[in-house]
């Protein structure tokens, strides 16, 4: 009788003890799903909301490695993606004077790019293996192109300039080789030598008439010009002197050549005082020592002087 109360007992403790063990676990079961209600609420107010905030974002594939990362580096927000290689590809983020945007290969090497600067913005293509390139440079009052050889040394530029556009092939000396662009009245050509100097140039002067140059580096050997008046010039110099000229207006042809005091010696034209050519020689001081022509009736004429232009001896067609 003692041992079937004693056996009660013992039971009816060990129930009693398995109810408080059920108490607290549906006292801990209540606050588990009250917390994961809560989360779930506030998970979903923030989803629903104008507004996520995370200090970075990664994007992930299906083996976990990141394709996509969002974040900052100096306060400045940046987004870069990832190749299925596991290269960083491209990147798009902020500089000083505003946006930029760089692209790599898969061996790591920049291979193009974008970016704001302090005059305006700059794209740049490189070669695979970084031996060349191409610039586009735009700014307030110049935008240009540059393209650089396998040294990376520029050989191609155009640019706009205030007075028109010029294109310039580089020497391998760094210096213009050839140009050609515009300016106040036309266009131009200037072709120069390894050390930078003119040596042809072809232009379009303010009044509208052209102008052909050939140069030995130094100075001018050969002007050719066009005049106002529809005629031409054609000039060869020696040291930056003249030493002969032709000449063409509506008047008619003129040649001279120039002796090593700067006067003409021999003049060859149209006669201002007949109608017809002539033929003039002077001597160094420019005085006149014999002419071929056609006197005022219409005759031809040879003549010689003497000292001080006397006339000493004619031949004259009307003589015979």
């Amino acid at each position: 009788m003692h041992d079937l109360e004693a056996r009660l007992s013992a039971l009816e403790t060990h129930i009693e003890s398995l109810e408080r063990g059920a108490r607290r676990w549906r006292r801990v079961a209540l606050v588990l799903g009250s917390v994961l209600v809560s989360t779930f609420v506030l998970a979903a107010s923030a989803l629903n909301s104008d507004t996520i905030k995370v200090r970075k974002l990664e994007i992930v594939d299906g083996a976990g490695k990141v394709v996509m990362l969002a974040d900052t580096t100096e306060g400045a927000g940046r987004l870069s993606l990832w190749s299925s290689s596991g290269a960083n590809v491209a990147r798009l983020g902020a500089n000083e004077h505003g946006g930029d945007f760089i692209m790599w290969n898969a061996q790591g090497r920049v291979v193009g790019s974008l970016y704001a600067t302090q005059e305006g913005a700059r794209i740049e293509a490189n070669a695979a293996d970084g031996k060349g390139s191409a610039a586009l440079d735009a700014a307030t009052g110049l935008t240009q192109i540059a393209l650089t050889d396998a040294d990376n040394k520029p050989i191609v530029r155009a640019a706009s300039e205030p007075t028109g556009g010029v294109l310039q092939v580089i020497a391998s000396s760094g210096q213009p080789a050839a140009s050609i662009g515009s300016r106040v009245g036309g266009g131009f050509i200037v072709v120069q030598n390894q050390a930078g100097s003119e040596v042809a140039s072809m232009l379009v002067r303010e009044d509208g008439t052209g102008k052909l140059m050939l140069a030995d580096g130094k100075q001018a050997n050969v002007l050719l010009e066009t005049g106002a008046d529809g005629g031409g010039a054609l000039q060869l110099l020696h040291a930056t002197r003249v030493i002969a000229g032709i000449g063409g207006t509506a008047a008619g042809g003129l040649l001279n050549l120039i002796g090593p005091e700067g006067r003409p010696v021999v003049i060859l034209g149209q006669a201002s005082n007949a109608p017809g050519g002539a033929l003039l020689i002077r001597d160094k001081a420019g005085v006149r020592v014999a002419h071929v022509g056609i006197d005022p009736d219409g005759y031809g004429e040879m003549a010689v002087y003497g000292e001080g232009a006397t006339r000493k001896k004619a031949l004259n067609a009307r003589d015979e």
